[in-house]
């Protein structure tokens, strides 16, 4: 039964409309089929959601092809009322882009190019600045505490006279979290003229969920943005859909340098991600089941004498100096990819994905424990 775009609007949830999708507790029954091991490369490198997406999800990519004739522009604002209802932020604060990736570039060229500054910590995810060093921004970066959290005191001093801070929270690569009222307490100190641009694209990974978020915080402080993704939690990497929360007017100076008149984004991509917002249930599994793989990861680093840190996210960032030299070439060898960084040298980071997954590679670096 083909889905009228206008239903959708007009439905109390997707989920229910011309009986499109299954129910949420068969969305986490499917999930079995998902988790078996395939052959080839265990891919843990990207911090991708190996659950994802949801059964929920690829019905909706199967209904929106009888759509693809179709510019995306209602579905667009049919996912905009999705996310806005799911937070009860007005739409008018919300910004969709291929990714959260697009939202870092734009915001970086609105507000750091050019001649701006862009401040971060460092080590973190480093895509805005990057983009935005190409077209003349000055990237500051202050280095993490001891701990491998965000010095707040260290990001306020290198922002005097700054157009734009960075902050990634939970923070990639070293999945470490700053607690809501200290990163609040940071935002509402800043010069109303410096934008804070907050990235919680793990957020609903960590133990707080999004009851830490920022985001409801954009209606009081407009020089916040704090943006979210399908990417990764919903397991929706490939699929490249992204949003921000900020006032109206932060929005427009970042649409001035969107390519492609906002419809850049597959209509096949709209209708999963409306699809994934109705399915918090998958939400949750996926949130317990990473849960649990971690603990097994940190279960065998400690049998290890492994040093790794506490994680906030679908990773884990952990000391390397108990195995064997250039640790990921190989593992390499036995389909077992994580991550590294020319940076960082002596620390890697590892995705969590399924049990079996996991299991590969707790066998394969077994091998180079350094005796």
């Amino acid at each position: 039964m083909r889905l009228n775009r206008r239903d959708w609007l007009r439905s109390a949830t997707v989920a229910t409309a011309a009986g499109l999708f299954v129910r949420p507790e068969q969305t986490i029954l499917n999930t079995s089929s998902i988790s078996k091991q395939e052959p080839g490369k265990v891919l843990l490198n990207s911090n991708e959601n190996a659950l994802g997406p949801s059964e929920m999800v690829r019905k909706a990519i199967a209904q929106s092809v009888t759509e693809s004739n179709r510019y995306p522009w209602e579905t667009r604002q049919i996912l905009v009322d999705r996310i806005s209802k799911l937070e009860g932020i007005p739409a008018d604060n919300i910004m969709l882009g291929a990714g959260s990736t697009e939202l870092l570039q734009l915001a970086g060229m609105a507000f750091g190019a050019y001649g701006g500054t862009i401040v971060s910590s460092y080590p973190t995810f480093p895509m805005m600045m990057q983009h935005a060093s190409g077209f003349d921004a000055k990237w500051l970066k202050v280095s993490l505490t001891s701990t491998m959290d965000h010095d707040l005191n260290g990001l306020k001093d290198a922002a005097s006279g700054a157009q734009l801070v960075y902050i990634s929270n939970p923070n990639n690569p070293v999945g470490t979290m700053t607690g809501k009222k200290d990163l609040l307490d940071f935002c509402k100190s800043m010069a109303t003229d410096t934008i804070i641009f907050v990235d919680e694209a793990y957020m609903e990974f960590s133990d707080p969920g999004l009851e830490a978020s920022l985001a409801h915080h954009v209606m009081d402080l407009p020089n916040l943005i704090v943006a979210r993704t399908f990417s990764k939690i919903y397991g929706m990497a490939g699929l490249r859909v992204g949003y921000a929360y900020a006032h109206p007017n932060l929005l427009e100076k970042m649409k001035h340098y969107h390519i492609g008149f906002e419809i850049n984004m597959p209509i096949t991509s709209l209708y999963a991600a409306i699809a994934a917002a109705e399915d918090q249930d998958f939400v949750k599994y996926c949130k317990e089941e990473n849960r649990q793989i971690r603990l097994d990861v940190y279960q065998k680093f400690d049998a290890w004498e492994v040093k790794y840190l506490a994680s906030q996210t679908n990773f884990i960032y952990f000391e390397t100096k108990r195995f064997a030299e250039k640790l990921v070439s190989l593992l390499e060898k036995h389909q077992v990819l994580i991550r590294d960084y020319d940076d960082q040298p002596g620390y890697a980071r590892v995705s969590m994905g399924t049990s079996p997954q996991i299991q590969q590679f707790l066998d394969a670096a077994k091998l180079y424990i350094s005796r």
